[in-house]
């Protein structure tokens, strides 16, 4: 199975686990494939939240308010 993650910001700290799971190939060790947007490469133009109701992407990381309608 093949996911698509965006991220809420450039790579840091607070991805870590995502990061070091992806880089120790456990989601391919599992049958996934994950994709990770970084936002800069639509220079933030869309949000993660967007991305994930236009159905660009399978999964978002976004902050709590872009659930609020």
């Amino acid at each position: 199975m093949k996911l698509t993650l965006a991220l809420d910001w450039t790579p840091n700290s607070m991805h870590a686990g995502i990061l070091v799971a992806e880089a120790k190939e456990y989601f391919e060790d599992n049958g996934l494939g994950l994709e990770i947007i970084n936002p800069a490469s639509d220079n933030y133009a869309t949000t993660p939240a967007k991305k994930l109701s236009q159905k660009l992407v399978d999964l978002a990381i976004a902050p709590s308010e872009s659930v609020i309608i």
